[in-house]
């Protein structure tokens, strides 16, 4: 018998445990359905025995035992955290950890009925996880691709399944290649699970509950990861997540929405090669598979574009998310009521006070001052964001532009508005040689997540403002 057909059952589980951790062995042993390269055994109520079955190297347990522990404390749902290592023995010949064990139920045994919260938890897991991976974290190889590479493997999946359970075709492909033509990934390589699809999801009250198999943990694109939009949450919550996760590009997007197509093609085929009665197909992965790719080709909600309209930097930025145009410009006199509703609404909300003759001077060097400038977002017409800014000198760098004032009406947030204001404002500067933007915020500020996420964070600054004796004269120096 080679190493690939050793069967695993309950009394191996516990003679490895006898011999290498006899303090676990008397607990008790359940296989759990499921599993591919590796299998999987309950052991008590909080732990998991995972054994290496069909992956031909251990490689992907080695990274599970390498990073989780490093990357599950900044997560906010359940991950998987290795606790004890199995290494390999004349009795079994692979590698086995015993890690924590997530509760729930995998999604393709169970369902979200709860969208919307699903929806704001993948995304503010994916936020945590997101974030820029070390030199020495795994590179990607099959996963993390640019589309255009993974041609290859679309066109296997798409011609194995039966056209007539596929349906449209050409609206499949139309999807792909627009994610081919998307551009590549330009940011930092980010941490990216992967893999992520309704067996490596767990569920609990119809919502979102832990995220299992991290064996394709890489670093790099995160739109590997945002095809979840469409391959794990139900209709219509796609344009909910991408608004909550409020840092995915146009390019980002299509890229996703084409390995969202690829994922539920391989979902189908594996459903289909389950119906076939073939070797490691799993029938219930078919109607996912399908009803993700549904998903895929009826969302047409999700499009993100920047223009710029002349050469003296007006920028109109347009979004169009949940069915409402976005618009940013600079202000307009026309704009002084509905600015100074938004005025005062950001300063109540900071329990600032100002006078009227306060809002009419700024207003006015909003307007006037060529080196202070005002911008208004709006939906469908109707003001919602406001954002104040202005360029200054720099005596070691090139110059900078600061960031006073960003304020979004609070019926309308987390819906990418203050993310694509501040891109924005990038832009602006950058255009007007002062690429430096910065802003202040206080450190329990709720708009921090955002922060956090658009900027740097510089630790240990303090602020200073001069405090003039009320006896001192203007003239002293």
């Amino acid at each position: 018998m080679t190493d690939t057909e050793i069967e695993i059952t309950a009394d191996l589980v516990r003679d490895l445990l006898q011999e290498q951790h006899p303090d676990l062995a008397g607990l008790a042993i359940r296989e759990v359905a499921g599993g591919w390269g590796n299998q999987m055994w309950r052991l008590g109520d909080e732990l998991a025995v995972r054994m290496q079955r069909m992956d031909p190297t251990p490689e992907l347990q080695l990274k599970e035992r390498r990073w989780l522990p490093v990357l599950a404390p900044s997560l906010p749902l359940p991950v998987p955290t290795p606790v004890r290592f199995g290494e390999p023995s004349e009795r079994f010949p692979k590698h086995w950890t015993v890690m924590t064990w997530v509760p729930g139920e995998p999604l393709d045994h169970g369902s979200i009925t709860r969208g919307a919260h699903a929806a704001d938890t993948l995304a503010s897991f994916l936020q945590a996880l997101h974030v820029e991976a070390p030199a020495e974290a795994p590179a990607s190889s099959d996963f993390g691709a640019h589309p255009k590479r993974c041609t290859g493997g679309f066109e296997q999946f798409l011609q194995a399944i039966d056209p007539d359970a596929v349906g449209d075709v050409s609206a499949v492909r139309a999807v792909w290649a627009d994610a081919v033509a998307a551009p590549e990934w330009e940011g930092p390589p980010m941490w990216v699970h992967g893999d992520l699809h309704p067996a490596n999801v767990v569920v609990s009250d119809g919502t979102l509950s832990g995220i299992v198999d991290f064996g394709a943990l890489f670093a790099g694109d995160p739109a590997w990861d945002l095809a979840a939009a469409w391959v794990l949450l139900p209709a219509g919550t796609a344009a909910r997540f991408f608004d909550a996760y409020a840092h995915a590009d146009e390019a980002t997007i299509r890229r996703a929405r084409g390995l969202a197509a690829k994922k539920s093609l391989f979902l189908m085929l594996m459903g289909q090669n389950g119906d076939r009665g073939l070797a490691g197909g799993k029938p219930h992965w078919g109607p996912a598979g399908r009803a993700a790719l549904d998903r895929v080709l009826k969302d047409d909600s999700l499009t993100f574009s920047i223009l710029v309209e002349d050469h003296h930097a007006r920028w109109d930025a347009k979004a169009c998310r949940m069915g409402a145009m976005m618009e940013i410009n600079f202000l307009t006199e026309s704009d002084r009521a509905c600015w100074e509703l938004l005025a005062r609404g950001k300063d109540t909300y900071f329990k600032v006070e100002r006078s009227d003759d306060d809002y009419e001077r700024t207003w006015r060097r909003l307007l006037d001052d060529e080196q202070v400038r005002g911008i208004a977002a709006r939906l469908d017409g109707k003001m919602v964001g406001i954002a104040h800014y202005l360029f200054h000198a720099s005596v070691w760098y090139a110059g900078r532009c600061y960031l006073a004032d960003l304020f979004v009406d609070e019926e309308v947030r987390r819906r990418g508005i203050a993310t694509a204001v501040i891109e924005w404002v990038a832009r602006d500067a950058k255009e007007h040689g002062f690429p430096g933007l910065y802003w202040n915020t206080l450190e329990d500020a709720p708009a921090r997540a955002l922060y956090d996420k658009v900027g740097k964070f510089h630790n240990g600054l303090i602020l200073y403002t001069y405090r003039r004796d009320a006896n001192q004269t203007s003239t002293q120096r």
